[in-house]
Order: structure tokens, then C-alpha cells, then sequence
């Protein structure tokens, strides 16, 4: 999920329109609706601090769920492959994937 669009699910969670959080922000209702709509994708620092202090978060956390989500994606499609595959190559691939993190975490 984008910045901006995490923003939009953040206030709509909490059922404030964007005149609301603008105000909230003490910022105008157009940044407010750039960020949302991820026109605006260079936050300056006190944005991103006013928005994190309003949705009671830090910025690295409403920074961080975008890298997450990239992350559940890559997970989702993973399983999905494994899903798809005969339980013995299934067993094969997470036997292989096994030794690899074990050679990983060796160093």
C-alpha cells in the first residue's frame, strides 16, 4: 500500500473526513488530499511528524507498512506458488529453502 493511500485508510478508520484531518494537521485540505491521492510523494519531515502525532504513531511505523506490505505480497506469492505445486515437489522446494537459511545464518 502506497503512503498516501495508507494515510486515506488511517482517517477513514477513524471516520474524520480529510477537512478533519487537515485540520488536525493544521494543514490544508489540498496537501492533505496530494498526499492522499500520492501526488504529493515527497513528505517533508514535519508532515510526516505532524501525521504521525495525529494517528498516535511514529513516522517510522507509517513509513514502514508500505515496505511491509511489498514484503506480505512476495509472501502471498510464495505460498501461492507452493499452493499450487504436488505435495512431494512442495516438500522439496521448503527442504531446499531449509538449507539455504541454514547455510544463511551460519556466517
Amino acid at each position: 500500500m502506497e503512503f498516501g493511500s495508507q494515510i486515506r485508510q488511517l482517517r477513514k478508520n477513524r471516520k474524520w473526513t480529510i477537512e478533519q484531518l487537515a485540520e488536525k494537521c493544521n494543514m490544508s485540505i489540498n496537501s492533505i488530499s496530494k498526499i492522499e491521492r500520492n501526488i504529493n510523494k515527497n513528505i517533508e519531515v514535519n508532515t510526516l511528524m505532524k501525521l504521525a502525532d495525529v494517528f498516535e504513531t511514529t513516522p517510522n511505523k507509517l513509513l514502514s507498512v508500505e515496505e511491509q506490505d511489498e514484503k506480505r505480497a512476495d509472501y502471498d506469492k510464495l505460498i501461492h506458488e507452493l499452493d499450487m505445486m504436488e505435495s512431494s515437489d512442495r516438500q522439496k522446494v521448503l527442504n531446499a529453502l531449509q538449507t539455504l537459511v541454514d547455510l544463511i545464518n551460519e556466517k
